[in-house]
């Protein structure tokens, strides 16, 4: 008998979320499970790097063709993919499922067609999206992957109550996956004894102090800090500021948070969990322009409930507010307490295992 199949498909998002989600998954399948990544990504290179079989489209920009055009290019690449490795099983990881996947998981062949799974993230902003949640319609089963701040999600997915399977949070590394102080410090060349901290906004100009990242840079520095951007692997280093600004390029960055002391993130799902996960403290900046993501309800929860400080970026005095109680060390010591008592982002074991069990 053949071995079982699995075919996990991500969208073509601005980072790596999708692209880390799915690896989390497939790292936890039992060994008797193939499994096949097919990604619309630009980051392609790192499941590669990972180990795992990986298949490839690109995105119809790339390919200089119409959208109509691209989703003909995607619905034949998927059948060619299901003809190919006969998975018993897909799992789409995005928001907006693809016309020209939903129509090739639609059809049957072999005497039959694969479980489809869609792998919904929760947290939409609130009056979007509410069409998009009808795309379940083209899916066997929809897991949701956890929200520590579930009670702030007022969004489409929040009124779907019932054929969702709930998760605990996705995070790619676990607390036993990092490196500590002086081994992170080592790698990514930064000094252990100073009060290093994690800049990861993921857009803005270093040098323009009227931007949120000049001045949230700019109030770091004055306070004798030594701030260290986190830039994607999928970032041109030209873009990199110029001067003494510490860059770094890991992934994934958080098995390196041991090499600092705090962060000042832009709270979107992986960024969030893996900081809070982990227990490292954490300035929330949250991207208030983004189409459905609510990063801005991830901060208000994360600050009302003494588990981060939220700066949307327009007020100076809580930019200095925030940088000052994170630079106190009783202060910190007390976010990361509570840190500690949330509970485990362990959410890719129990997506592996509902997928085992649909097989």
């Amino acid at each position: 008998m053949p071995r079982r199949c699995v075919l996990l498909c991500t969208s073509n998002g601005a980072g790596l979320g999708h692209v880390a989600r799915m690896m989390a998954v497939a790292e936890q399948f039992g060994p008797d499970i193939d499994c096949v990544l097919f990604t619309l990504s630009a980051g392609l290179p790192i499941p590669v790097e990972a180990g795992l079989r990986v298949e490839h489209l690109a995105s119809a920009g790339y390919l200089d063709v119409t959208t109509n055009e691209w989703h003909e290019l995607l619905e034949d690449r998927v059948e060619q993919l299901i003809s190919r490795y006969r998975p018993g099983l897909v799992v789409f990881d995005g928001v907006h499922p693809y016309r020209g996947l939903t129509n090739a998981l639609g059809r049957r062949r072999f005497g039959g067609r694969p479980t489809r799974v869609w792998m919904r993230r929760a947290m939409w902003r609130p009056g979007v999206g509410d069409d998009t949640i009808q795309f379940a319609d083209h899916f066997d089963e929809v897991i949701e992957p956890g929200e520590y701040g579930a009670e702030f999600d007022h969004g489409a997915t929040s009124k779907v109550l019932t054929g969702v399977h709930r998760i605990p949070p996705i995070c790619y590394v676990g607390p036993n996956e990092n490196l500590d102080r002086d081994a992170a410090c080592h790698e990514l060349g930064l000094d252990a004894q100073a009060l290093n901290v994690m800049v990861q906004l993921g857009a803005g100009t270093i040098n323009d102090l009227d931007s949120t990242l000049g001045s949230l840079v700019g109030e770091l520095q004055r306070v004798g800090t030594r701030p260290c951007l986190a830039r994607s692997v999928l970032s041109a280093p030209a873009d990199d500021p110029a001067g003494d600004i510490s860059v770094v390029r890991q992934f994934p960055i958080s098995r390196y948070f041991a090499a600092f002391d705090f962060a000042a993130i832009a709270p979107g799902y992986n960024s969030f969990h893996e900081a809070l996960s982990l227990g490292l403290p954490s300035i929330l900046v949250p991207n208030l322009a983004t189409k459905t993501d609510d990063q801005d309800a991830r901060s208000r929860w994360a600050h009302e409930q003494g588990l981060g400080l939220r700066w949307d970026g327009s007020d100076e005095q809580t930019l200095q507010e925030a940088v000052a109680a994170l630079t106190d060390d009783e202060q910190r010591a007390g976010i990361r307490t509570r840190l500690a008592a949330l509970r485990t982002a362990d959410g890719s074991r129990t997506a592996a295992r509902l997928i085992e069990r649909w097989l």
